[in-house]
């Protein structure tokens, strides 16, 4: 029975994982090096736009490959992230 479960749920939910990632192959003398490169949607931009809060802080303005706006941020914990800025907003 425990066989079956897992068998069932490896079939479920095995097609739901998906990897943003390719293998790029380049030569360097007598060696092929298999080199993980991440997809072209986490590329991202510096503009030179500065975004300005309320506070009066700037930050950065960034572009990723989708055409998205956004600043790093810092939490009140020190942990930095992504703070994406309305879609109606073009630069």
């Amino acid at each position: 029975m425990k066989i079956l479960l897992l068998l069932l749920f490896g079939l479920f939910f095995s097609p739901c994982v998906s990897v943003n990632a390719e293998i790029v192959h380049k030569v360097e003398g007598n060696k092929i090096i298999a080199v993980s490169t991440k997809s072209s949607s986490s590329k991202v931009e510096e503009t030179p736009y500065v975004y300005v809060d309320t506070k009066g802080k700037e930050y950065r303005v960034y572009k990723t490959a989708k055409g998205r706006y956004f600043i790093n941020k810092v939490s009140a914990k020190g942990k930095e992230y992504k703070y994406y800025l309305p879609k109606d907003i073009k630069l």
